[in-house]
């Protein structure tokens, strides 16, 4: 890093491929939040909601299908 430089957002990539998220055990939604959450933060995906679903559940966003691999 050079000095005098200070980041307080990382660059978010452009994605690519999309996806629906379907959980098939509602009772696991806390763990789901919180484990899209962790993998959003890392970069894996980004998480994208829609303002015209009435859905919870975000839909998400990766450069390739092997974010999607490491996020099942």
């Amino acid at each position: 890093a050079q000095k005098g430089l200070e980041y307080s957002v990382w660059t978010r990539f452009l994605p690519e491929v999309f996806a629906d998220i379907r959980l098939l055990d509602p009772d696991k939604r806390k763990q789901l939040n919180k484990g899209l959450t962790q993998l959003s933060g890392e970069g894996i995906v980004q998480l994208l909601n829609d303002l015209h679903s009435s859905t919870v559940l975000p839909k998400i966003g990766a450069i390739g299908e092997l974010q999607f691999e490491v996020l099942t």
